[in-house]
């Protein structure tokens, strides 16, 4: 939420629309594809989840809907990874690896940032 926040303030006049979905509670065919649908039409989403080896199953099952459903050719996909102390001695980049080749697919600038959990 603060990176959120601190995005908007850098934007400045620029008008933003924001929505907050939280795919953990959003497991619902019909919910997933509520989020998707809102995504599709997004210059900029941003994602945040834990940097393991791959994506939570209902972060991956709602990126592929989002994806098939995205028209734009442009845009960005950033995504906040965190990670715990024991993940950083041994630091696996399958999630951000995920979200960046998705990024490059849908011809989308890709921003990342790794914060300690």
């Amino acid at each position: 939420m603060k990176t959120c926040e601190y995005v908007m303030q850098q934007l400045g006049d620029i008008q933003v629309r924001r929505r907050d979905v939280n795919i953990n509670r959003a497991r619902t065919p019909r919910s997933l594809a509520a989020a998707a649908r809102d995504a599709a039409g997004a210059d900029m989403v941003i994602v945040s989840t834990r940097d393991g080896s791959e994506l939570p199953g209902e972060m991956q099952r709602w990126l592929e809907e989002w994806s098939a459903k995205r028209s734009a050719d442009e845009g960005a996909l950033v995504a906040i990874l965190s990670r715990s102390r024991e993940d950083q001695s041994a630091y696996s980049n399958g999630a951000r690896n995920q979200l960046e080749q998705l990024a490059r697919q849908m011809h989308m600038d890709f921003i990342s940032s790794e914060v300690a959990a």
